[in-house]
């Protein structure tokens, strides 16, 4: 493994945007109200089924057409 300083590492990734990340959570309900509290992200869509539990959260800074 070789080691990159951090001068290197902010070079090589200006201009990079995180598209999407999934996250594994214990309680949904809760992880969403921070999410939406803390960083004001939109809920969008989210599943109820039992075992398959998941949602879909914006931060609405860009445009999604």
């Amino acid at each position: 493994m070789t080691a990159t300083s951090t001068t290197e590492t902010t070079a090589t990734t200006q201009g990079l945007q995180t598209g999407h990340i999934g996250l594994n959570v214990t309680d949904l309900d809760r992880s969403t109200r921070f999410y939406r509290d803390v960083f004001e992200f939109t809920p969008l869509d989210e599943s109820r089924e039992e075992g398959r539990r998941f949602a879909f959260l914006s931060d609405d800074s860009r445009d999604a057409s």
